[in-house]
């Protein structure tokens, strides 16, 4: 406690020296930064340094998102960030985003606008973020040329070729890729499993049932080549059409090596030593096209736009795994596992502008429509031949349909004031069929209302104030809500009819201070409530298959959940080319709920958890760009359970030369080899450990060569 006073104090002292310092407005009456509604907005127009470089270097200038020089974009505060541009999704695939950042021009650029907490008119995706790039009105006229070879110790090497046009009536975004990539993960753990001690029918507590400790060693191939094709047509000044396509033909090949030791005490009773041999060889494709049309009306600000896509995967995989018994060779196996499966998906989005005099009215309609289907053959070597497993083959066809609508209002009051309520409505069908067991079928429909409320208010020195209430969903998978079991080798999962999905009520409060010489400080106040959170649940039971205790997991909603905490970010940038960053999460999650084995008891867990981020960048001489982030997150929890995350050091640097024609990119990641993943299970019918230490600590170098 004594730590976050002395931090608030810290940004409470900085915050009024900014005040000090910074003039009323920035940049004439048009402030370089400021927010409106759940948007920060950076007028990237009223900042002449800035426009000189490319996007990516504008981008850099945005409190809280960074760009690595490989063309990654991180958000604080989410996990996922989506890129629009003038109000729509990029489409770009990762290649594609890299060279549009790397290559556009700024002054191309008329502002960026950044969402951490986005309303339903951009997505309803949980914990994921937008930034949306304006660009200018006046076209400027662009052609970019540009091949490279990336490669890394891991190793990864991936050539590609890229082209990027803009002209007053067309654009043309091409990318052609090719890839290989090794990674290799080393892993660990153990686990003990309990069953209930009876007397006269009655628990008086636990016996050990058994216990059991692995290591392994994972290699994993993977070959890929990706075509990515975007073109836009503006006819005149009132229409644009776009149309994009983009296929990733893949492989990978992974080869695991484990061995295991399993001591039973109740059932079967004995030692037991064995290694598993698992080749995978999983061809795969995936991709996705897509057509936009948007009309611009002669009113300014009211539009019309129609979005249509669709998605695509399909695969056949082959596994072959080998299980040697040290002590116990009649338990040998030799199995044979085939999966092959299509899914195509689509989706169609409806949405309509309205300006009015103090603001605008947004309305769209969107459907969605994704499968998951797939052909699990599981086969054991028998005396005959292979005999077909039924336990653990499968044929199954999922689906989720989805029909939601949102109506949103931005109204302004002065230039202070900012006010955007909105309601969406949602209705979803869930489907799930299994050809070979359909006694596990399930019909489901769900409908929901979700509320939003943006308000945001700037004071005459440029402090800005919002807050932000949004409720969003989550579904969870579709076999989560059946019955049927899934067989693995030494455990398995089931799922529960009774699930529902998770509503969460997203509350932000927040203040931030901008200034155009020192840069900025945010400090927001949160508060996630989760309505019928989703837990998986690790445990252990007697299964007759085996004729013993065995794991497994098991999704469950929890009778509250929680989040509460505060987000913490200092910016400070004296110029438009060099900025320091920390940025800070601190938070408490709260667990209470039930559980079927313990429902004479509630469970309650409180865990105090922090994400730490410090990172600095800078562009020298406009040819030399140099970046170093460090990054920590604290143990997080769920039901029964611990997860440590990542934590490390990345550094790295792109030189360009030649009146940037040639440029050179060097990445060192995870500098000292901190980075892996630790999971701790704590239910007192099963504890374990768990260790994933993959090879992430490697150097990345690229060449890129620009013929226009």
């Amino acid at each position: 406690m004594k730590r976050l006073l002395f931090l608030l104090l810290l940004l409470s002292t900085l915050s009024f020296k900014m005040t000090a310092q910074t003039p009323d407005t920035l940049s004439g009456a048009t402030p370089l930064f400021v927010n409106e509604g759940e948007t920060l907005i950076y007028h990237i127009g009223h900042d002449k340094d800035a426009k000189q470089g490319t996007v990516s270097d504008a981008l850099q200038n945005v409190p809280g998102v960074k760009v690595d020089t490989e063309g990654k974009i991180s958000l604080r505060g989410v996990n996922e960030v989506e890129l629009f541009i003038n109000g729509r999704p990029s489409r770009f695939d990762e290649e594609s985003l890299k060279n549009y950042l790397q290559q556009v021009k700024a002054s191309s650029i008329e502002r960026i606008e950044v969402m951490t907490n986005p309303s339903a008119q951009y997505t309803s995706a949980i914990n994921t973020g937008v930034i949306n790039i304006v660009t200018n009105e006046v076209s400027h006229t662009e052609r970019h040329l540009s091949m490279g070879l990336q490669f890394n110790t891991r190793p990864n090497i991936s050539p590609w070729v890229s082209y990027i046009s803009n002209s007053d009536k067309w654009s043309f975004n091409v990318n052609i890729k090719g890839g290989f990539s090794s990674t290799k993960t080393y892993s660990e753990g153990y686990s003990y499993s309990f069953v209930d001690h009876l007397e006269n029918g009655i628990p008086i507590g636990l016996d050990t049932a058994n216990c059991t400790r692995y290591h392994s060693n994972d290699t994993s191939l993977y070959y890929n080549a990706e075509v990515f094709l975007k073109a836009e047509y503006r006819p005149d000044k009132n229409n644009d059409l776009m149309a994009y396509f983009n296929i990733t033909p893949s492989r990978q090949k992974t080869n695991t090596r484990k061995s295991t030791y399993r001591k039973e005490f109740i059932d079967n009773i004995g030692e037991y030593e064995y290694d598993v041999h698992n080749i995978n060889d999983q061809p795969f494709s995936d991709g996705s096209l897509g057509m936009e049309w948007q009309h611009r009306f002669n009113k300014p600000g009211q539009t019309l736009g129609v979005q249509l896509s669709s998605s695509f995967d399909y695969g056949k995989g082959i596994t072959k795994e080998k299980r040697y018994f040290a002590s116990h060779p009649e338990m040998n196996r030799d199995i044979v596992i085939t999966n092959d499966f299509v899914d195509i998906g689509y989706d169609s989005k409806v949405e309509y502008i309205h300006p009015y005099r103090h603001g605008e009215v947004y309305v769209n309609l969107t459907g969605h429509l994704k499968p998951d289907n797939n052909i699990g053959i599981y086969d054991t070597l028998g005396i005959d031949g292979y005999v077909n497993d039924t336990y653990r083959s499968e044929n199954r066809r999922f689906s989720t349909h989805q029909l939601a609508g949102t109506v949103m209002v931005l109204h302004r009051i002065g230039d202070a004031i900012t006010v955007k309520p909105g309601i969406s409505w949602e209705n979803s069908w869930i489907k799930s069929h299994y050809l070979d067991a359909p006694e596990h079928d399930a019909l489901l429909r769900f409908a929901y209302w979700r509320p939003s409320l943006h308000i945001s208010y700037r004071t005459p020195s440029m402090h800005n104030f919002s807050f932000s209430y949004t409720r969003k969903t989550q579904f969870p998978w579709v076999r989560y809500f059946t019955s049927k079991k899934v067989y693995e080798e030494e455990s398995f999962s089931v799922g529960n009819p009774d699930l529902k999905p998770t509503l969460i009520d997203v509350f932000e409060l927040s203040w931030a201070k901008y200034s155009e010489r020192l840069g900025s400080v945010n400090v927001k106040g949160y508060f996630n409530n989760s309505i019928n959170a989703i837990n998986m649940v690790s445990d252990a039971a007697y299964d007759e298959l085996w004729g013993r205790v065995v794991p497994f997991s098991k999704p469950v909603n929890l009778n509250q959940y929680y989040e509460a905490g505060g987000e913490f970010n200092i910016t400070y940038r004296p110029s438009a080319t060099f900025n320091v960053r920390l940025e800070a999460n601190v938070f408490d999650s709260h667990i209470e709920t039930y559980y079927d084995k313990t429902q004479d008891s509630l469970i309650c867990s409180d865990m105090f958890a922090y994400v730490l981020r410090l990172g600095t960048w800078a562009k020298l001489w406009n040819k030399l760009e140099i970046h170093a982030t460090a990054y920590y997150s604290s143990p997080t929890q769920t039901l029964f359970a611990t997860n440590q995350t990542a934590y490390g050091i990345d550094c790295g640097l792109r030189a360009d030369f030649f009146d940037n024609r040639f440029s050179l990119l060097v990445n060192a990641f995870d500098i000292f080899n901190w980075n892996k993943e630790d999971n701790y299970t704590y239910n007192p019918y099963y504890i374990s450990y768990k260790s994933n230490k993959a090879n992430s600590r490697y150097i990345s170098l690229e060449l890129i060569y620009k013929l226009l």
